[in-house]
C-alpha cells in the first residue's frame, strides 16, 4: 500500500513538473516620440551613453513585458530583452507623423529662449551648507528627470523614483544642483519635485 501510495506521488510530481508555467501577457504598445524620432532601446532602464542596443521607428509596434515603476519598461526586443522610456509609449498606433520641418523651426525659435532660461539658472546659484533632499514627484508612481543642466530641454541622465536621495551643492532659482551619493553623478534636479530630510 505505502508503495502504491509513494509510486501515485512520485507520478504526480513528474506530471507537474511538466507543466509549463503560465507567462506574463505581453502588451501591444506603440512609439509616439514629440518629434518622430526613433526611440533608443537600452540595455538597462537609465540613460547612459554606452547602453543603447538598437532603437524602434515612430509608430512601431513593441511588446512590453511589464512596467518598472520608475518611468521604464521591459520589452521584448528580437531574441533580447530591453528597456524604453514609458512617456513614448501609447496604447493606440499613432495615425501621423510629426513634421521633421516643423520640429526643426519651433526647436530653431525656442533655442534663444532655451539658453537664455539656462543662463538665468544658472547666474542664479548659490552656494550652500550640503543638505538631503528626497525625490517627491506629484503622484508617487511617477519619476523625476536627473539632468546636466539647469533646463527642461537639457539631456536626462537618468531618472528617480519617489523617496530617492540626493546632497545639495547649490540652490538654483527653480533648481537643485545635487549629487547622487549612490553614483557620486552631478546634475540638477527641479526644486518642487523634492522634500527636505527632516520635513
Amino acid at each position: 500500500m505505502i508503495k502504491r501510495l509513494l509510486g501515485v506521488l512520485i507520478a504526480m510530481m513528474l506530471i507537474a513538473a511538466m507543466v509549463v508555467p503560465a507567462t506574463a501577457e505581453v502588451k501591444t504598445m506603440y512609439v509616439r516620440t514629440n518629434t518622430g524620432i526613433s526611440l533608443n532601446v537600452r540595455s538597462s532602464p537609465n540613460v547612459t551613453k554606452n547602453n543603447i542596443i538598437g532603437s524602434l521607428k515612430y509608430g512601431e509596434a513593441v511588446g512590453v513585458d511589464h512596467y518598472l515603476g520608475n518611468g521604464w519598461a521591459e520589452i521584448v526586443y528580437g531574441a533580447k530583452r530591453g528597456y524604453v522610456a514609458t512617456r513614448y509609449l501609447v496604447a493606440t498606433k499613432p495615425t501621423s507623423k510629426p513634421s521633421a520641418k516643423t520640429a526643426t523651426k519651433t526647436e530653431t525659435k525656442t533655442d534663444a529662449t532655451i539658453l537664455a532660461n539656462m543662463n538665468a539658472e544658472f547666474k542664479s546659484a548659490r552656494k550652500v551648507n550640503a543638505y538631503t533632499v528626497y525625490v517627491n514627484p506629484t503622484r508617487v508612481t511617477t519619476w523625476i528627470n536627473f539632468r546636466w543642466a539647469p533646463s527642461t530641454s537639457a539631456r536626462v541622465i537618468s531618472t528617480y523614483k519617489a523617496g530617492d536621495r540626493f546632497t545639495v551643492i547649490s540652490e538654483l532659482n527653480h533648481w537643485l544642483q545635487v549629487q547622487d551619493p549612490a553614483t557620486g553623478f552631478v546634475g540638477y534636479i527641479w526644486k518642487d519635485m523634492t522634500l527636505t530630510a527632516g520635513n
